[in-house]
């Protein structure tokens, strides 16, 4: 008696498939840092836009106004400063009084800086280049701080969100090796199915 095994050509392709859901690349909700009225909203949902490009903008006038008074008083700061440092050369003024000019001067410097920023703030600029998903908010409308303005995404790549059983996750080996990994998602059309590599 002689029993033999037939060996089966070993399994060099393994498919599995899942059934997923499309969903957008890098979807990112824009937000001013500061509250304010939107003075300009100069996006649509649907319009493309390019990275850096300003996509709605906040009235600044108040703050242009207290850009002016903070550079004013930061520029008169500076003056009695160099004036008092020139009076404490000649031992005219205590080191007191000049210490006091310094720390108004490092004062009206950080108000005015403050300002710049504040000012820099007013402009929501788009992070990435991609395509306007959604515009939640209108023209000479009060955003707060957070508030989504408008909703961008990337527009050269889509994501498949599927759903994996924790059998499937647990048998995942994360030193295998992933060069000839490569996942194909189907698009179904009425017509037939096309693949697309991811």
């Amino acid at each position: 008696m002689v029993e033999t095994i037939e060996v089966s050509k070993p399994v060099e392709q393994q498919y599995r498939e899942f059934r997923g859901q499309v969903v957008t690349a890098e979807q990112t909700n824009l937000s001013f840092r500061i509250q304010g009225e939107i003075a300009h909203l100069l996006v649509k949902p649907g319009q493309s836009v390019k990275k850096g490009q300003v996509v709605a903008k906040l009235d600044d006038k108040k703050l242009q106004q207290q850009y002016r008074d903070a550079l004013a008083q930061y520029e008169l700061a500076t003056k009695q400063l160099r004036r008092g440092a020139e009076l404490y050369s000649r031992e005219m003024i205590s080191s007191s009084e000049l210490d006091e000019l310094t720390s108004n001067r490092q004062l009206t410097k950080a108000q005015y800086q403050n300002i710049q920023h504040q000012i820099q703030y007013t402009s929501l600029k788009a992070p990435f280049a991609g395509v306007v998903a959604e515009v939640d908010k209108e023209r000479f409308e009060n955003v707060g701080p957070g508030e989504t303005v408008v909703s961008i995404y990337q527009d050269d790549k889509v994501y498949v969100k599927i759903s994996l059983s924790d059998h499937i996750l647990a048998s995942i080996t994360p030193q295998a090796q992933r060069d000839a990994y490569e996942p194909r998602a189907f698009f179904l059309a009425s017509i037939k199915a096309t693949p697309w590599s991811i």
